[in-house]
Order: structure tokens, then sequence, then C-alpha cells
């Protein structure tokens, strides 16, 4: 009787413990919302580590083609690797997908002019590694529109061809844009917001404006940080394309410095943008002739570069040229394509083999150019391009000066201007001028040794408010002092302006030691890159303010249009069964991914209102030229999956429907605690009845 009650205690609880693993011992299917794409293909979305919210909005979306199936990889890399498979990449990557070494899908942020510019972007004499079309778009239709536009001096009829290729641009989807920006800068509260307001990109740092009220010890020194390090590229504005190199050659170059002329005033508004675009910044004077081809340049004299030696059209000249010499570097950031381009017309090798480009910007009185035969002045420059250029004044009038001093250089250490070439390619980007590691010699640009001995200097010089000092490679930290014979001193000091003395630039990638640094006084700004809009609850407002403004800022997911997918179509199922259709099949693909990129959540969520409806590059709503009738796409998580799925059939695909559930998929569980609980009872019946005692 004994042995019977425990055989029978035991098989209770077998049946108990199988009773309550049931459910969890069968197969758990797919949800409802998750399909199965066939044939099945993996897709990798490229996401630069500098940007921890650009790195959310990519898992998000990552997940979203996981959810249709689809073997989607984030992978997060360094911004060198960005440039080496995407935006600069090499011939033999070049257009090749992730797994060749190139890549599928890339995730960037571009900070644009006030008034938009494509032919930059999408041009196809711009494909990279020349120009910065990384998207590799070739397309006449698109080359025919922007051609229109970049030709047209009339900003009137300009603008209206701008929201034409707007909506070519938009059906067409080469990328897809997910934000334009409203950027927030925070700031220490003894700093006064109005700069902060007024003076972002283009004009970003614009460090001698920063006025500090306090007035008090330690006004004069200032640091910044940022989510990138800089020089992250390097400290030449002509080879770096990084916003956080700007940070730091920004200052050394200036507004003012920055090339003969400059940009003014606010960008608040887009009534500004006319008014900011062709400001002359204190230089003297410029005539535009033959239709728009001429340009005429004359230099404010009196200004000097941080070495001492005068600024005068040399310096122009030969800043234009270098950039127009194969291998000198700026191919790297897509300014080579682009200003060979605007000077030698689209063809750009037919129009260096011809001579422009060297031929076509001289100083008056130079031997051996059209400008041999006019008396010699170094302030006066001259610049032919082919056809008339809609931004003539901002590509050729606002581009940055380097002192000839080191482009003619002829001591070891820089290759001589007449000596560079495409072998030699790279030897300015791994000078101390450009790193600001180590130190370099140079001799004056005059060449005369009885009075310009050889000098030697550890980092970048220009004519802007601020000098360089030196750079911690090992904590990221720029160090640049007050330039004390900049031009323009007496007038900013006057105006209360120009305090600061010392200015660093400190990489702090995480927003929460960013806050911390911030409270402790150990650094004043926090630059808008690091997305604050979900942090300002831990802002300690009496110690820091922060200002907030549209900005021309884009984030966008660009499209590899050489890939096999997305691009040529050719490995879609519909490309393969008819090579005819694959380019439709790719544009399929493209619009299926594109609904599965959740801006609305994106920008609520992740970036708390603070970016409006991307729709496309390089137009936000903050330029000139917005196209308001253009209808967003915009759809819930289940009607874009549903509209994907058609896009992607469309290309080919088929979708495995999720299995049903199967009876204890949606009942087990509740059997199971329906039996645990009769268990319970019988249990409670069986051992806690009333016993005799022995």
């Amino acid at each position: 009787m004994r042995n019977s009650k425990r055989m029978y205690a035991l098989f209770f609880t077998a049946i108990m413990v199988l009773g309550i693993s049931m459910p969890f011992m069968m197969s758990t299917p797919a949800s409802g919302t998750t399909y199965q794409i066939y044939p099945s293909f993996s897709v990798y979305l490229l996401t630069p580590s500098a940007n921890p919210t650009r790195q959310q909005w990519s898992l998000l979306i990552t997940n979203n083609l996981k959810g249709m199936g689809i073997d989607a990889h984030q992978v997060i890399v360094p911004w060198s690797t960005m440039y080496a498979r995407m935006l600069t990449p090499a011939a033999n990557v070049t257009g090749k997908s992730y797994t060749q070494g190139g890549y599928d899908l890339g995730f960037i942020g571009w900070a644009m002019s006030p008034e938009p510019n494509a032919f930059p972007f999408f041009h196809s004499s711009q494909l990279a590694p020349l120009g910065s079309n990384y998207y590799l778009l070739n397309d006449s239709t698109n080359d025919a529109l922007i051609n229109t536009i970049v030709h047209d001096t009339n900003q009137t009829s300009r603008l209206a061809e701008v929201k034409q290729w707007q909506q070519w641009d938009y059906n067409y989807t080469p990328n897809v844009v997910i934000s334009y920006e409203k950027e927030a800068v925070v700031f220490n509260k003894s700093y006064d917001a109005f700069a902060f307001q007024h003076y972002f990109y283009p004009v970003w740092p614009a460090v001698e404006l920063w006025n500090n009220t306090a007035r008090g010890t330690g006004f004069d020194n200032c640091t910044i940080a940022q989510t990138g390090p800089a020089p992250q590229i390097g400290l030449v504005p002509w080879l770096s394309t990084s916003y956080y190199d700007l940070t730091a050659f920004g200052p050394i170059y200036g507004p003012e410095g920055f090339g003969l002329f400059g940009y003014n005033g606010s960008f608040t508004s887009v009534a500004d943008l006319n008014a900011a675009t062709v400001p002359i910044m204190g230089y003297a004077n410029y005539t535009v002739t033959n239709g728009g081809k001429n340009w005429t340049f004359w230099v404010k004299p009196g200004i000097h570069f941080q070495n001492g030696e005068v600024l005068d059209g040399r310096d122009f000249v030969y800043s234009m040229r270098y950039v127009m010499t194969p291998g000198s570097g700026s191919a790297d950031s897509g300014v080579y394509g682009y200003l060979t381009s605007v000077i030698c017309g689209q063809n750009i090798a037919a129009g260096i083999a011809a001579g422009y480009g060297n031929k076509s910007v001289y100083w008056a009185g130079e031997a051996g150019t059209p400008g041999a035969s006019l008396p010699l002045n170094y302030d006066e420059v001259h610049v032919n391009i082919i056809a008339p250029w809609a931004w003539g004044l901002q590509d050729l009038g606002m581009t940055t000066i380097l002192p000839a001093d080191v482009l003619l250089n002829r001591s070891a250490g820089v290759v001589p201007y007449s000596q560079w070439n495409p072998s030699n390619a790279g030897v300015l980007q791994t000078t101390a001028y450009n790193t600001g590691v180590g130190s370099y010699w140079y001799y004056m640009k005059d060449g005369t040794p009885s009075t310009n001995t050889e000098s030697r200097r550890t980092g970048p010089f220009g004519a802007g408010p601020y000098q360089w000092v030196d750079y911690n490679p090992t904590t990221f930290v720029v160090h640049e002092t007050k330039f004390l014979n900049y031009f323009d001193r007496s007038r900013l000091e006057a105006a209360g302006l120009y305090q600061i003395v010392n200015y660093r630039v400190y990489n702090i990638p995480g927003i929460s030691a960013a806050i911390a640094a911030l409270d402790s006084g150990s650094v004043q700004i926090l630059d808008s890159q690091y997305h604050l809009y979900n942090s300002f609850s831990s802002l300690d407002l009496s110690k820091c303010s922060y200002v907030s403004y549209d900005a021309f800022g884009v984030q966008e997911m660009g499209f590899n249009l050489q890939h096999p997918l997305f691009g040529t179509g050719t490995g879609t199922p519909l490309g393969i069964s008819d090579p005819t259709q694959a380019a439709a099949a790719a544009w399929h693909m493209r619009r299926a991914v594109e609904l599965l990129v959740p801006k609305d959540t994106i920008i609520k969520t992740m970036l708390n209102g603070y970016g409006s409806f991307g729709i496309t590059t390089p137009v936000t709503k903050a330029t000139a030229g917005f196209d308001t009738s253009i209808v967003p796409r915009n759809y819930t998580y289940s009607v874009a999956q549903q509209l994907a799925k058609t896009e992607f059939e469309a290309a080919g695909y088929s979708f495995v429907p999720p299995a049903p559930p199967t009876f204890w998929d949606s009942y087990g569980l509740l059997l199971a605690v329906v039996e645990l609980a009769v268990i319970v009872v019988l249990g409670g019946f069986y051992f806690l009845r009333p016993r005799k005692m022995a």
C-alpha cells in the first residue's frame, strides 16, 4: 500500500512537470508580422562609429529588414573604413558589394550650403572617388536636369529648376533622406546665446564671435567637446570632408582667411539666404565679364598669415592649382572633381589635358599665362571658366587659401608643387601641416635666401583668428591660441568680441561623459552632433543653456547604385530571368527598403522631434528651393511592411507566409496554468488531509 502511494506520487509529479513544460517544448514559429523572403539574401548596413544616435536608427532599420526575413546586418565601423569602402574607395572596390570590399547601404550626414547644389552629390562627373557621388549615380536625365541648374545664374528660375530635379530624385530614390536636422548647441551659462543661434554651419565654429559675458577669471579659455576626434582626416580644408575637423581648422583659416570672400549675417531664415551667400568680408572687389566666364578678384592688402607672411594673389593661385593637380590628395575629399568641373568643364580629363586649371587661374603679369601682358600685380587674380556657373562667387571667391610658403616648399618633408603627381599622392596629407603631429620645414614664398631663412613649424597656419599650438594624439585635444596680428582684431575687440585666448577641441564620445564635463567646467561647449534632444532633462540649467535652430544638415542612408540588388538589379530574381527588367527590379528594391525606414519614429523618438521629414539631398526645409508639393511616403509599420512586400515581389521575390500558430502555441500556456491550479488543489487534498496518529 505504501509503495503504491509512492508510485502514485511519482506519477502525479511527472504529469505535473510534463504539463507545465509542454508549451515550452513546442517550437515557436515566427510572429505574425515576420515574413520569410525567398530567395533569401544578405545586406550589410555600414554605420560610422562617431554618432551614437545614427547607430540607433541604423539598428532599427536593420531589424525592420529582418522582419521581412532578410539576412540584415548592422556593421559599425570607424570613419576610415567608411571612406575606404564607400566615400573614396580604391578602383578595385568601387561599386562592389560589402562582401567584396565595398558597401551595400551606408549611413552618413551632410552639412549643406544655404542654397542647394546637387551637382557634387549626384552628377555623373562627380563619381567617387574623384567626387562626392558615392551612390555612383550615372543617369543622363539626372545629368541634364543638374546641368540646367548649375549654368543658370538667375536665382528665381534656378530655384524652380531645383524643384523639378527634386521631383525626379525623390522618385528615382538613389538614397533615403531620413531627416533634416534641427540642431542644438549646449553651452556654459556665461556665454551669450546669439552667436550659437546665428553662426552655425557653414561659418561654424566662429570662435572669435563667441561672447563670454562673465568677464571673470578664465573667461579667456574655452574648450568645445565633440563626438568625433579632430583631426579625423586632416587639418587642410581641401583634403577633409569631416565635420569634426572643421572645429579644428575653421579658426585657423577663419571666415575671412577661408577665402577671398566669406559668409555674412544670420542663416536663420530663407529670406537671409541671398544676402548670406554673396557678402564681401573686408576684401576689396571683384568683377565678372564675358557672360560670367571671366572672374577678376582684388585681394585686400595687409592680411597676414600666422607665420608673418602677407597674403596675396599668389597664395590664392597656387591653392587653386594645388587642388586641380592630380595626386594632390584633394580627390579624397571630392574637391578635385568638383572644382576642376567648375573651371575645366565636366570633361575633367580633357580640361586638364588642354591646360585649363594652371593656365586659367593666374595673377596679373604672371609669365606663361593669359595674364602675362598685364602689369604685374600680386593682388589681382583672374579665374577663367568654361561656362557661366551659378555659384561662381562661392566656389571661386570663397575657396580656402593655403599659404604658398608650404605649397611651393623647396625643403625636405614636402614635395614641391611642380613635382606633384599621382606617384607621390598624399605627400601633404602626411606632413605635420595636415596631421598636427611632428614638424616640417618650409621657405617663404618669394624664395629670397638673403631675407627669408628656413623656418620650422609643428602644424598648419592660415590667416584666420586663431593659430596652431599643438595636438595631443593620445587625448585627442587640439590647442589653438588667439592670433594677435589678425587683420580684423581691432573691430571685433571694440565690439566686445574676440575674447577667447586659448581655444581647445576635445573628443568625448559619450553623451553622459560630455554632460559631466560640462557640469564640472572642464568644457564649455557641447557640439550639436551630440544630438542631446533626449538628454535635456539631464542638463543642469543653473550652469548651462542651449539653443536650437533649423540647420542645413541632412541625415541619409545611401544605396550603392552598382550593387546587383539595389543598383543594377542583375542579382534580383526578375533581373536574372529578364535582364531587360533588371533596372526596374533594382528600383523596386530601393523603394521597398525605403518603406522600411521609419522616419516618423526616428524623428519623434530618437530625435525627440528635433528634425523634420527628409525628402532629398541637398535640399532641406531651411534652404532655398525646397519643394513643398512633394508628398512624403510615410506609413505605419504594418502598412509599410505590406507595401514593401509588394515592392519586393515586383522584383521577383516571393514570401513564405508566417506559420499559423499550433494548438499548443495558442492554448498551451493557458492549459498549463489551469493544470497547475488543479494539481495544487489535488495535491493539497492528498498531502494535507488529516492523518491518524501512530
